[in-house]
């Protein structure tokens, strides 16, 4: 299939010859891509976003970490268990000791000592804030509200 050239010239000429001529008198003041904006759609599957992997550089407490990336990251929903902080410590590490896994925010992004509130996932999806609340050696943070508020109160108090 053969396609014809097309004659660039006197486009111009050709455009002001037209019976009307559209003209936005709005000018945008900020114009965003909308693939990059999906909030979650997969209607492109070749746009799909790789996930961030990252990995632990130490146990600070029971509910707070440290990455490789330097940032602290609080569990979202996890309290220290007076007595049982050592052997919730112990049980994070292991857990996460050479493993990759990736954050998911909540609602609230960052705590009041600007520690990063997320949910912990590992590589192969197991949701380490609802096992560590199932192992009893943490409690539910209840100073403020969560996403997965109920669903954490059903398993705690199916475990106590």
């Amino acid at each position: 299939v053969k396609k014809p050239k097309r004659d660039i010239t006197g486009y111009g000429q050709k455009i002001n010859q037209l019976p009307y001529i559209f003209c936005d008198k709005i000018k945008f003041e900020k114009k965003s891509d909308p693939r990059k904006n999906t909030y979650g759609s997969k209607i492109e599957a070749k746009n799909k976003e790789k996930i961030k992997y990252l990995r632990l550089r130490r146990v600070i407490a029971p509910n707070m970490i440290e990455l490789n990336n330097d940032q602290t990251v609080k569990l979202i929903g996890i309290a220290a268990k007076a007595g049982m902080e050592t052997q919730a410590m112990k049980w994070l590490e292991d857990k996460l000791k050479g493993q990759s896994f990736y954050l998911k925010s909540d609602k609230t992004e960052y705590d009041e000592n600007n520690n990063l509130l997320s949910y912990l996932y590992l590589k192969n999806k197991t949701f380490v804030n609802l096992h560590l609340l199932r192992t009893n050696l943490v409690e539910i943070d209840e100073t403020f509200d969560f996403k997965y508020h109920k669903k954490f109160k059903a398993i705690y108090e199916g475990a106590s």
